[in-house]
């Protein structure tokens, strides 16, 4: 905090207070903002009792030179506001009213308190948020209000709040989300306002886009923000596949003495990989498997052409190929009606015989019945399974009991470095949004002209 000019005039020679009305002049009263970028400027030290001249004088001998060391000499301004070349050679503020620069009050201020801010954009969450780079990064943003919703309370008191935000910041686990705050048509019935819904991540199993569409509410999601973890995840079950340790490490904990050329496992290097799907996971794996293991990538994605396929490292092929010719088969695609069983009993039985299955993608892509009866049979050698058609799985499942079946409880993409990503990308959307500004990632872009509609007409500013 600067010094008070009054409390340093009733200690300071008359003759030396030459420089408080330049005090006056850059001491700011703007409130301070946590990140805004301040100016430094140094104020010329008081001149020591017996001081001659006025204050162009050079210092007397024995006199420190310079700026003083005290941190009170300094004023820290805003960008907006003036500093050192708004004084004359003698120090008098030109820009106070009276002086030759003055430009009248600053519209910023009335009565040294700031103008009030228009009505923030509010951003309601339940409960808890996957990580704390989400209101980290939210609280850079001063157009946003975000509002905790605690799930400990009555529904009616849960909706009642979720009524009152501007867009809502929903679970994108089925099993973390109770089921009466799922995006459907039920629920934005009864909050006719919302605007924006986002998910927690690169999925939006919690929500129906059609519903959103039909409401105007804007959809977005925070794909590509766990890719690496994902991707990781992905190419680590197929080492652990080919290489057999579950099955290794079943037979030692077992106490079962066998011979170790039983477990026999394959490299994966100069293996083809097959991937269905090549969006931003999809294509990490590619990237991987290529540059790390040299392994030929084939892809299947109808919505993307050759070239393109291509330049995220594979070579497009249609499923029968893809089925046919991959030694490891890589599941890397959201869930819709188009996809959903997509593998079945039929795609199984056309894999090569002692392929790899793996998926990091959703449940109810793959028919999993077909798959234990496959890996059974024989005709499969391993699957690693890190999605699935009820999350957590019942304890009886009979692919939990597979000694050549790894299991996880879709925890691909939940690494601390992709669960502050996404969190952060989920935070900077609703900043997009609150600025006036279309966010990326949208799920349904159809509704965009709708959305902006109601944008305009809940908070009186359009969006672009």
């Amino acid at each position: 905090m600067p010094v008070s000019p009054r409390a340093i005039a009733s200690t300071t020679p008359a003759r030396s207070c030459w420089w408080l009305r330049r005090a006056r002049c850059i001491t700011s009263t703007a409130p301070r903002t946590p990140g805004a970028n301040l100016r430094f400027v140094w104020l010329r030290r008081v001149a020591p009792h017996g001081a001659t001249g006025g204050p162009r004088s050079e210092p007397r001998a024995g006199h420190a030179t310079g700026p003083p060391a005290s941190p009170r000499s300094i004023t820290a301004l805003t960008p907006g506001q003036r500093g050192r070349s708004e004084t004359d050679s003698w120090g008098r503020c030109l820009s106070a009213p009276g002086g030759r620069g003055y430009k009248g009050p600053n519209p910023s201020q009335r009565g040294n308190r700031p103008v009030p801010d228009p009505r923030r954009f509010r951003v309601g969450y339940l409960s808890h948020v996957p990580h704390p780079s989400f209101l980290e990064t939210a609280a850079l943003h001063p157009e946003l209000e975000v509002v905790r919703i605690p799930l400990d309370q009555p529904e009616s008191a849960v909706l009642d709040a979720l009524r009152g935000v501007d867009a809502y910041y929903v679970m994108a686990s089925r099993d973390e989300l109770p089921k009466p705050f799922h995006v459907n048509a039920a629920l934005l019935r009864q909050l006719p306002d919302l605007l924006m819904v986002g998910s927690t991540g690169a999925g939006y199993d919690t929500v129906d886009p059609g519903a959103c569409t039909e409401a105007g509410v804007l959809l977005v999601n925070q794909a590509g923000g766990n890719a690496e973890g994902v991707a990781e995840h992905a190419v680590g079950m197929m080492l652990s596949l080919l290489k057999r340790m579950p099955e290794a490490g079943a037979a030692m904990r077992a106490g079962r003495a066998r011979d170790r050329s039983a477990l026999m496992g394959r490299e994966l290097r100069g293996r083809t990989v097959g991937l269905v799907g090549i969006g931003n996971v999809g294509t990490r794996v590619a990237e991987i498997v290529r540059l790390g293991f040299s392994c030929p990538v084939l892809a299947c994605d109808p919505y993307l052409d050759d070239a393109t396929i291509a330049a995220r490292g594979a070579r497009k092929v249609e499923m029968p190929e893809l089925l046919a010719e991959s030694d490891v088969v890589s599941l890397h695609l959201p869930l819709s009606p188009e996809s959903r069983n997509l593998l079945n009993g039929e795609s199984f039985a056309r894999m090569k015989p002692g392929a790899i299955f793996v998926t990091t993608a959703r449940g109810n892509i793959h028919d999993e019945p077909a798959l234990h009866a496959a890996l059974r049979s024989g005709h499969l050698a391993g699957a690693g399974l890190d999605v699935w058609e009820q999350e957590p799985p019942p304890p009886e499942h009979p692919l939990l009991h597979m000694a050549n079946v790894i299991v996880t409880q879709h925890t691909a993409g939940v690494t601390h470095e992709s669960r502050a990503n996404i969190t952060r990308i989920a935070a900077l959307a609703f900043a997009d949004a609150a600025k006036g500004l279309m966010p990326p990632r949208i799920i349904n872009p159809a509704v965009a002209p709708r959305f902006a509609e109601r944008y305009a007409a809940k908070l009186g500013r359009r969006i672009a």
